[in-house]
């Protein structure tokens, strides 16, 4: 089995996302390389910020897990409507109704579900 070169930079980081639309070998490759390592520090504020603001409404969403079961609204995750909610150790869980098919919710969806709720005025009595 072949070593595996390590990464040790955002430039090196920005070349295997480069390198995956383009050879090292155009003329262009280089241009190509500066865009990515914008796009990729992008990317990586993006979701530090996306993972705070998990960490932020995570709380309000185990409480309202714990005074209700059901979710009020239609929503989505991974394709499938779930309709239960419950708080199983460290993770919020959601199922589609009737059924034994929880899944964790992960940073996005838990934003999604806390913007949804806090919408629809679902979060506005929580203690």
């Amino acid at each position: 089995m072949k070593k595996v070169p390590l990464l040790r930079s955002l430039r090196d980081l920005a070349a295997v996302k480069a390198e995956q639309l383009c050879s090292k070998d155009k003329p262009h490759f280089e241009q190509l390389l500066d865009v990515y390592e914008k796009v990729v520090v992008d990317d990586l504020v993006n979701d530090a910020i996306l993972s705070e603001n998990a960490h932020l409404v995570a709380p309000m969403l185990a409480a309202f897990a714990k005074h209700q079961s059901d979710i009020p609204i239609p929503f989505v995750v991974n394709e499938k409507l779930v309709t239960q909610i419950r708080v199983s150790g460290y993770w919020l869980d959601v199922a589609p109704k009737d059924s034994d098919d929880w899944c964790h919710l992960y940073n996005k969806d838990l934003v999604r579900l806390y913007e949804a709720l806090d919408e629809a005025g679902h979060l506005d009595n929580l203690e």
